[in-house]
């Protein structure tokens, strides 16, 4: 089942409205100078939602009465849906993962909801299960309304600023932070998803689109031939959009590519719970603890050797470590499921499989399909691809700030984990079932084996490959832009950079594109001052891996701003009036 926000209650619509009528009350930027310490989180996402609701709470539970102001700012009203959830989007558009695995909260309350347990009070139905999807619209509704208690739980010593205005620069001067002409005791950055691609601004304005927003491909709907560069979440969002809601299949064929020119795969409904364990858990324990780990040589073989032994559990139904290396030994080389075949199925295909690729795609996707649909028990890659999920957490802390050596870093990012993404993290069963049904339509074909060189001009886009050529109405980019922080695609960051507020995350040789920060998410800066400016979500990555999740537990940086920012609140108070009761 897929619920979205047409399944909502009245009343649970009119209270998400008024959300927003709230924030725009709040857009106007309190010029009065008062005495009153200042605080600000900039991004209103659920990242900056997260980090709002760790200092109100911390607040309540230290009982501290100093007054201050919090100013919360975001580009539009949007606050903790973002674009990314905002609530007005297509239903069309899916979380990829079930409704049980998100929760806003840290701590669930009577009044403070997970997911499912939200859905089932403001959905006037007895079917909800944890094992459903949502639409990201409803979703958006929901961190809304999370929005909408933390504000009501905001204390009164705490003057909460709701600033609908993007922030592209910060200033430090006589030891603060300056923004909007206002002193700053600290700021949290919590940008989410906000760079930007120079290759959309040059050719925008001909017939090159990004797929976000996405209502702006309803100007592409009625042209021929689409090509679509990258196969991932967005690609699927871009051809689920352009397809349904027109009439009578009048829309356009799509022509995908990418580097690995391989679909997502779909994901199994299922919750973020262990079903199995890793064989050589001491080996993991051990390589977390060193530093210049090598991925290819460190890290790789063992995984390979996990999720083979996982596949091969099922297959013999056991789970005793020489009984199935024995039974491995028994298969030949070049036929052992691997982790290579897992992650790149296209490298090794027949020059027929080359030719009928879209249909080589088609079986491709729907076998996993299939597999979606079985237990663990009964489908051997359903325990593989689960150990290869469980390894993320491994990842994290042998990534975390440049631990792997520059070479192995970057390959790690450009070729190893996008593979792992690709298996891991894909859209749920209904998305993808949409993909064959425009495959078998003719609408959606997949004719590159490799990635083709791309020739545009103001009227067409040629991609061309291997004497193959295929000529396209518009190009639409379905990738979000990483940051780029050398090409200057995001402004705040790039006026950081300029003043030695921010610099460059580099791993000797290799840069990732983004700011440095340390192990408590504070920027690193030019001028060796210690400066209170955090990072949390997206900005943090390349020193942590992939921190752009709803999690609220992963990589939390707002904890150590909260404790900056109490540890300062403290200080200033006489040591009788530090607490009030409440």
């Amino acid at each position: 089942m897929i619920w979205t926000t047409s399944h909502l209650l009245d009343e649970t619509t009119s209270l998400i409205n008024n959300l927003g009528i709230q924030v725009l009350k709040h857009t106007l930027l309190d010029q009065k100078s008062d005495d009153n310490l200042n605080f600000a989180v900039i991004g209103g996402g659920p990242k900056g939602m997260y980090a709002i609701d760790n200092f109100i709470s911390e607040i309540n539970e230290q009982c501290i009465n100093k007054k201050m102001n919090l100013y919360w700012f975001n580009k539009d009203s949007l606050f903790a849906a973002g674009p990314n959830y905002n609530p007005k989007q297509s239903e069309n558009l899916l979380i990829n993962y079930c409704i049980g695995n998100l929760n806003a909260w840290k701590v669930n309350t009577e009044e403070r909801l997970c997911l499912t347990d939200w859905l089932r009070l403001h959905i006037d139905s007895t079917q909800i299960s944890p094992y459903h999807y949502a639409s990201r619209a409803l979703v958006g509704c929901y961190l809304m309304d999370c929005c909408r208690k933390i504000i009501d739980d905001c204390p009164s010593n705490i003057r909460l600023h709701l600033i609908a205005e993007e922030i592209k620069s910060i200033a430090y001067k006589n030891k603060r932070l300056w923004l909007l002409n206002k002193q700053f005791e600290s700021i949290i950055l919590c940008t989410g998803h906000s760079f930007l691609s120079d290759d959309i601004a040059d050719k925008y304005k001909n017939n090159i689109f990004s797929a976000y927003p996405i209502e702006n491909l309803d100007r592409v709907k009625s042209v021929q031939k689409i090509a679509i560069q990258g196969m991932g979440l967005s690609f699927i969002d871009t051809v689920i959009y352009i397809s349904e809601g027109t009439i009578d299949d009048q829309y356009p064929q799509f022509y995908p590519f990418s580097r690995t020119n391989l679909p997502m795969i779909p994901r199994r409904a299922e919750l973020n719970k262990n079903h199995n364990t890793f064989f050589f858990p001491e080996y993991w324990q051990g390589l977390i603890s060193k530093s210049d780990i090598d991925f290819d040589k460190d890290f790789l073989p063992l995984m390979d050797k996990e999720i083979q032994m996982a596949y091969y559990s099922v297959v013999i139904k056991s789970t005793d470590i020489q009984t199935i290396l024995h039974h491995i030994d028994l298969i030949r080389v070049e036929e052992r499921f691997s982790l290579t075949n897992l992650l790149f199925p296209n490298k090794s295909l027949s020059d027929f499989q080359k030719e009928n690729y879209t249909a080589w795609v088609s079986d491709y996707l729907q076998s996993h399909l299939e597999r979606c649909r079985l237990s663990f028990d009964e489908n051997p890659l359903n325990n593989a691809i689960q150990m290869l999920s469980k390894f993320r957490p491994i990842l994290e802390k042998c990534y975390e700030q440049g631990k792997l050596t520059s070479e192995s870093h970057h390959r790690f990012d450009v070729h190893w984990y996008p593979a792992i993404s690709r298996i891991c993290f894909g859209p749920p069963i209904a998305n993808v079932e949409k993909l064959i049904k425009l495959i078998s339509k003719g609408k959606l074909k997949f004719e590159f084996t490799e990635c083709p060189e791309v020739n545009l001009s103001n009227k067409t886009v040629v991609l061309k490959v291997n004497g193959k050529r295929i000529t396209c109405d518009a190009l639409i980019y379905a990738r979000i832009p990483r940051a780029a922080i050398s090409k200057n695609n995001h402004p705040l960051f790039t006026n950081l950079i300029r003043q030695g507020l921010a610099i460059p995350f580099k791993n000797e040789t290799y840069a990732t594109g983004g700011i440095a920060v340390n192990k408590e998410g504070l920027l690193l800066n030019k001028l060796k001052k210690s400066i209170a400016l955090y990072a949390y979500g997206t900005p943090t990555e390349g020193c942590v891996l992939d921190n752009d999740t709803l999690s609220r537990e992963a990589h939390d940086f707002s904890l150590n701003w909260v404790s900056h920012n109490i540890t300062l609140l403290k200080s200033t108070i006489p040591n009788s009036l530090h607490y009030v009761q409440r």
